[in-house]
Formats: structure tokens, C-alpha cells, sequence
């Protein structure tokens, strides 16, 4: 023990930001939810079974869905070949598809370090001491045939920093799907109006003579 150490031991600065952690997964794991609905189809809000299957996968299985989508998909599905400033969208393309791969890499990580903090134990007792304001995180794995224990000194600061990289992530790809959006619905719009338009009267063929 140092003369700067203190008693280990929870503060309401640990639980406000466990609590910032949680609120925040479940906004990024919304923002992701409703990203990939932005992203299969323009008129999102008409299908009602894409998320009520949604709803039944794992953080993890959605973040994975929206990935797999992301990469498989070609450039046609958002910007049709002749449609309405193609050459501007398809300059764009490239930087929103990368900052919705920056967001899913973010968010990824993100749901690594808060799964690892609530399945943990925490070594924390006024008879332990440590740093001021510090926590030990324990978690234990079984590799092969022998057990190995991480051990981690967390602060409030420490959980705040993944809450940070939670909002960097939803901002993210929240931004970069309902762009992708835009022009899935711009580009419907434009079938909707073509589909819609009155068709030209074609002349009558002359009657035959008697």
C-alpha cells in the first residue's frame, strides 16, 4: 500500500457510469436494429415482420447481420445504374459505406468490453486497498486443461471511455444507414412516379378501306 492508496471499495461514480453503459448498449443496439431496415429496403416502416425477427437475435447476431450485408451487397441496390446524380452518389458511396464499417468495428469492440464487465466478479471491500476510485475486474476462463484469471483496475473513467466509443459507434452507423436510406427511397420515389405517369395516347390505327 502507498500513501496514495485508499480503501477499494465502489463509489457512485461506478454505478452512474455501469449505468451509462448499459442505457448506452441499448441505444447502439436500437440504432443498429433500425439500420438494417434502412438498408434491405426504402419503406421500412411498411414491413412489420422484418422486426419482429430482428427483435429475436442477439446484439451480436444483428451487428453481424448488418456487416455481412454491408459487405455482400452490390452498389447497384443503392445507386441503380442511370438513376438521378449516379456519378455524385457513387463518388460518395465509398466514404459513407467505410464510415458504417468504422461504426460496426466500434461497436463490435464495445460489445466485447461490456460483455467482459458484467460477466466478471469484483474484487472491491473497505478492507482491500488500491488507487483511489478503483475496482478490481475479475474474469476466469478455462483454456485446454487449466483455468486462467484476467484481472483488470477499473475506474469510472475506464467504463466511460466504452460509453464514448457506444455513441461514436450509433452516431456512426445510424448516419451512414439512413444515407443509404435516402437513396433507397429516392430511388423508389422515382419508380413510384414513372410507374404513375399517364402513359402517351397512341394513335389509332387508320381503318381499313371498304
Amino acid at each position: 500500500m502507498t500513501h496514495t492508496d485508499s480503501p477499494m471499495d465502489f463509489t457512485d461514480e461506478h454505478f452512474i457510469a455501469l449505468g451509462k453503459l448499459v442505457i448506452a448498449f441499448q441505444n447502439l443496439e436500437e440504432a443498429i436494429t433500425y439500420s438494417i431496415q434502412f438498408i434491405t429496403e426504402p419503406n421500412f416502416r411498411e414491413n412489420v415482420f422484418l422486426p419482429v425477427v430482428l427483435n429475436e437475435l442477439s446484439f451480436a447476431s444483428r451487428l453481424k447481420l448488418l456487416s455481412n450485408f454491408v459487405e455482400t451487397t452490390p452498389i447497384e441496390h443503392f445507386i441503380p445504374s442511370g438513376c438521378e446524380h449516379e456519378r455524385t452518389r457513387r463518388d460518395e458511396y465509398p466514404e459513407v459505406i467505410e464510415k458504417l464499417r468504422d461504426g460496426i468495428k466500434l461497436a463490435r469492440e464495445a460489445e466485447e468490453y461490456r460483455n467482459q464487465l458484467l460477466h466478471s466478479y469484483w474484487l472491491a471491500s473497505p478492507h482491500m486497498y488500491a488507487a483511489p476510485n478503483t475496482v478490481i475486474r475479475v474474469k476466469r476462463r478455462t483454456k485446454s486443461d487449466r483455468s486462467v484469471s484476467q484481472q483488470e483496475a477499473i475506474t469510472p473513467d475506464r467504463i466511460l471511455l466504452i460509453v464514448e466509443q457506444m455513441h461514436s459507434a450509433r452516431e456512426k452507423i445510424f448516419m451512414a444507414a439512413n444515407h443509404l436510406n435516402i437513396w433507397l427511397r429516392m430511388q423508389s420515389s422515382n419508380i413510384t412516379v414513372e410507374r404513375d405517369a399517364p402513359q402517351a395516347a397512341q394513335p389509332l390505327a387508320p381503318r381499313p378501306s371498304p
